[in-house]
């Protein structure tokens, strides 16, 4: 017996005194798998980990990156790769590495505490915090030596100056949840006159370059929520300003070295106003959304250019970024070899006098100069092909995959290629049933997602029932509306909340906010099944984002879009019969004012009812509910339209 105490007793002192390990090499994130090799001790977010940190009474860093980011790949080889790094942050501090697209609530509080106290934020984004998860300090990139000098700094503050640190953190958790509370509105935030906000349309060119395209400045980041409203506004109104600046944007970003001329796709952005030198990651939300904006600008001005760059960019996805389940895998790394962009760069002399006839190369990097030959494209990239190639985030975001989803419909209806509408039902066939489980919506396996997952999930089902006319998608995206609003629902305002932490997502950026998104749903189903709440929830979201005319455009564009299209009420074009479907794909590859599409053989919706006409296939075109004569021919409906 006493020496069954002692040997317990050995392990239990053993156990007590074994350091702690690094725990990521069975992280289901790729981004965080890649750090398993450092000295340094890192634990994944959770509970328990901040638990763990509260029981040592020891300040946690949490160092958030993404798979595709050149400076976290920097800062871990040259940082988080040494000992004597290693030693200081596993000895004084609990290591939680994050992987922001895993968790993107949890960075956007990290980026709120960041901008908060040193008015910008980044990646990696290492925030030093309170047991708790209160930040009282934030850098990005910082090589070895400055790295060791601040934990020494933060150190010191935390044994002599501790009261002025937790203070610190209680001050940005308090200006983080009033920047929440003050975009709730109140009383007559949501009375406005949303006529307003259109007419003050010069000031939605303040921040745009009509010159070079895009946002004005560099980096150069593709807006394509900034491209959807111009190109909607030049169709409503032919606005010249808007014409011009949508042509010069998507002429520069396809001619420019942001786009991957050998084997389509977009990177992330341009480091230089030109559009000509890209930061080479390429991630699937850019690339999802840009097969969209270029699919309805193809409709609307029938540039072949256009639509080349839709099919390289498909071609691209489905080639690089697929799973074997038709899922799509969320980027592909800037570097290569351990150097950003090593495998898309050339020399004059790699090229070759005939490849230069039709390309500049810019820091190493091709852009056009004229429509290169396909028998030369084709060599090229043989001989690329033969480089290491970057590596792939296999993660496979539920958002990101909807956005990708909504790409290849839209470029179903530019092109007419069945093809893309079968890879987008795949793709949604695997997020069915792989997603949606025990009345939640999982962003990753595991993982419960945030409002972005829903809405874009719901966003892509609306596209699939306009595509197929297959009712099961419109009831889907309602059950997720509702699961949404039972879950990220505020009783103070129609804005849901991102996540259980209590940030309200409202601005617009390179993706739009979630909110704009769902707002979009619930309109667009409001339509559908006549769900005056639905339609009321929409109205007062949108009138309050745009509510603020002193607001950059570019910040809030997808909100403006939407509020230009209520204001010039949306058509609902309803078609039933057999040939509803080859009616359908007909109308919809005209580029048309805001519109939905319903229909098929059953008066299934609301607006359905008392329109099927045996033996006949007929076009109603309808507006505020109340519909035209009905037509048996898609171009008289086109001419009802215009």
């Amino acid at each position: 017996m006493t020496v069954y105490r002692f040997f317990v007793l050995a392990l239990l002192l053993t156990a007590c005194t074994q350091p702690r390990e690094n725990r990521l090499l069975h992280s289901q994130s790729p981004y965080l798998r890649e750090h398993a090799d450092n000295p340094v001790h890192w634990q994944e977010w959770s509970d328990a980990t901040l638990q763990q940190a509260k029981d040592e009474d020891k300040p946690l860093i949490v160092s958030i990156g993404y798979s595709a980011c050149h400076w976290c790949h920097v800062m871990e080889r040259e940082t988080f790769m040494d000992e004597d790094v290693a030693r200081i942050m596993n000895e004084s501090f609990i290591c939680v590495k994050v992987d922001r697209e895993q968790l993107p609530d949890v960075d956007a509080e990290y980026v709120h505490a960041s901008e908060l106290l040193t008015g910008t934020a980044g990646w990696p984004l290492n925030a030093f915090a309170l047991p708790d998860g209160r930040a009282f300090h934030t850098v990005t990139y910082y090589p070895k030596d400055a790295w060791m000098k601040l934990l020494d700094q933060i150190l010191k503050s935390w044994k002599e100056q501790r009261k002025d640190l937790e203070n610190q953190a209680t001050l940005v958790k308090q200006n983080i949840d009033a920047i929440n509370t003050s975009i709730i509105p109140t009383g007559n935030d949501l009375k406005l006159d949303l006529s307003a906000f259109l007419n003050n349309t010069p000031s939605w060119f303040s921040s745009l370059d009509l010159s070079n395209g895009g946002v004005k400045g560099s980096p150069k980041f593709p807006m394509p929520s900034v491209g959807e409203l111009m190109l909607q506004h030049s169709m409503l109104t032919n606005d010249k300003r808007s014409q011009q600046w949508i042509a010069t944007t998507l002429d520069a970003m396809m001619n420019g070295g942001l786009y991957d001329h050998l084997g389509g796709g977009f990177a992330r952005y341009a480091t230089d106003s030109l559009w000509q030198v890209p930061h080479f990651e390429k991630m699937l939300y850019d690339n999802g959304q840009l097969a969209s904006l270029y699919s309805h600008a193809y409709k609307q001005t029938g540039k072949e250019l256009y639509k080349d760059v839709i099919i390289e960019t498909l071609s691209f996805i489905e080639t690089s970024m697929t799973s074997p389940e038709g899922a799509f895998y969320s980027s592909i790394d800037a570097d290569s070899e351990e150097e950003e962009g090593k495998y898309y760069k050339w020399t004059a002399d790699e090229l070759g006098e005939e490849a230069l006839k039709y390309f500049k190369v810019v820091d190493g990097v091709l852009n056009l100069k004229q429509t290169p030959p396909s028998e030369l494209k084709n060599k090229l990239l043989i001989v690329r092909n033969k480089r290491v190639a970057p590596s792939i985030d296999t993660k496979i975001i539920t958002s990101w995959n909807a956005m990708m989803i909504v790409g290849f419909l839209d470029a179903f209806t530019a092109t007419g290629d069945q093809h893309y509408l079968d890879v987008a039902l795949k793709a949604a066939t695997f997020l069915d049933s792989d997603r949606l489980k025990t009345g939640k919506i999982f962003r990753l396996p595991g993982i419960e997602g945030v409002l972005d997952d829903y809405a874009w999930l719901a966003k892509s089902y609306i596209h699939l029932y306009q595509a197929t006319f297959d009712i099961k998608w419109i009831n889907k995206a309602n059950d997720i509306t509702q699961l949404a609003l039972k879950k990220f629902g505020n009783d103070n305002s129609p804005l849901l909340y991102y996540s259980s932490n209590g940030i309200i997502e409202y601005f617009d950026n390179v993706l739009p906010s979630s909110n704009s998104v769902f707002a979009e749903v619930l309109f667009l189903l409001g339509d559908y099944l006549q769900n005056e709440q639905y339609t009321q929830l929409a109205t007062a979201a949108i009138e309050h984002a745009v509510s603020p005319l002193d607001v950059e455009t570019v910040h809030i564009a997808n909100w403006a879009r939407l509020a230009e299209a209520i204001h010039f009420s949306p058509y609902q074009i309803a078609i039933v019969g057999e040939r509803a479907l080859e009616f359908s794909k007909q109308l919809q590859t005209h580029s048309l004012p805001p519109a939905i599409f319903l229909g098929g053989n059953e008066e299934n919706l609301p607006l359905l009812e008392n329109k099927l006409v045996p033996n006949k296939t007929m076009i109603y075109v309808c507006k505020n509910r109340t519909c035209k004569l009905p037509v048996d021919d898609p171009q008289k409906a086109i001419n009802q339209i215009n």
